[in-house]
C-alpha cells in the first residue's frame, strides 16, 4: 500500500517477475513545494520504513516472485512473519490454501525457508506449526492414467530457538504398475537410434518418471540419457518437462524422513 507522510506520496514503481509476467503499481504523487535537501531525506525515511513494514515476496532457487503479494502470512513461535509465496489454486481461509509452485520466506530478511515445486499442495497453519501435503499428478493408474498422489508431507515450527522442518515421503514402490504395459512400454527403447520424434516425447517422460518412482532403475538411467533416444534439444517444453521430472524423482525416492534445520 502506499505510505502517508505530511500528505503527499513518494513516486515509486514496483515491478514483480511471475513467469515472464511483469506487473507496474505507480504511486500517486501530488504538487508539494520544499527544498532538494528535505525531499531526499524524506525519500530516504520513507524507504527505510517501507521496507521494514511491508512483507513482500522475494527470489528462490527456481521461482522468481520478487515484489509479488504474497498468498499468506503466518507467525511462529520465535515472533517473526514468514509469507507464502505463488500461484493459487484456492484460498480456503487465512490459514488454509491450495497452491502449486510456492516459496516461503522471512518477512523481514528475505531468507528463503522453503520451496516446493509441486503441481499442488495443501498448507495449513494451526496452533504455530505450518503443515504443507504435496501432491503431483503421475502416471500411476490402469494404462498410465493420472492419479493424484501425496509426494510428502512437511512440518514447519518453532522449537528450541530454531525452525525445525521436518519432510516424510511415502515409500512409492508400494504403487503397482501392470507388468504388461511395462513391458510392452519399455520395447520402445530397445533401439537407441535417436529420433526427432515429437509427438508423445512429453508423455514417454512422465511414464519414466513414474516408473523411476516405483524403483525401475533402466527408467531412470533411459531418463538421464534421454537425447540417446530422441532429440529434443530444440523443444524447450520437452527439455523442462524432462529436467522437473529427474529433480523431482531423486528427491522424491527418498523413504526416510528428511529433517532440516535452520536459525
Amino acid at each position: 500500500g502506499h505510505i502517508r507522510i505530511l500528505r503527499f506520496y513518494v513516486p515509486s514503481v514496483q515491478q514483480s517477475k511471475i513467469r515472464g509476467r511483469t506487473a507496474r503499481s505507480p504511486h500517486v504523487v501530488t504538487n508539494f513545494k520544499m527544498n532538494k535537501l528535505t525531499l531526499i531525506l524524506f525519500i530516504f525515511s520513507i524507504s527505510i520504513y517501507g521496507q521494514k513494514s511491508e512483507c513482500l515476496c522475494f527470489n528462490g532457487e527456481e521461482l522468481q516472485l520478487e515484489g509479488a503479494e504474497p498468498q499468506m502470512t503466518f507467525m511462529l513461535e520465535n515472533g517473526k512473519t514468514y509469507n507464502v509465496c505463488g500461484f493459487i489454486e484456492n484460498k480456503m481461509s487465512n490459514t488454509q490454501i491450495l497452491i502449486s509452485d510456492f516459496n516461503i520466506f522471512d518477512c523481514e530478511s528475505g531468507e528463503l525457508i522453503f520451496e516446493s515445486l509441486s503441481q499442488n499442495s495443501f498448507i495449513n497453519f494451526k496452533e504455530g506449526v505450518l503443515e504443507i501435503v504435496q501432491m503431483d499428478l503421475l502416471r500411476f493408474g490402469e494404462n498410465w492414467e493420472y492419479e493424484t498422489i501425496p509426494t510428502g508431507l512437511v512440518n514447519i515450527h518453532y522449537k528450541d530457538s530454531i525452525i525445525d522442518k521436518t519432510t516424510t515421503r511415502p515409500d512409492f514402490k508400494n504403487h503397482k504398475i501392470n507388468q504388461k504395459q511395462i513391458d510392452e512400454f519399455m520395447l520402445e527403447f530397445e533401439s537407441i537410434d535417436k529420433r526427432n520424434e515429437k509427438e508423445g516425447v512429453i508423455e514417454k517422460i512422465e511414464k519414466l518418471g513414474a516408473l523411476a518412482l516405483i524403483g525401475n532403475e533402466k527408467a531412470m538411467k533411459i531418463l538421464s540419457d534421454f537425447n540417446t533416444y530422441f532429440n529434443i534439444t530444440e523443444n524447450e517444453l520437452a527439455l523442462e518437462m524432462l529436467a522437473t521430472t529427474i529433480n523431482r524423482t531423486k528427491k522424491l525416492v527418498t523413504t526416510k524422513p528428511i529433517n532440516n534445520t535452520r536459525n
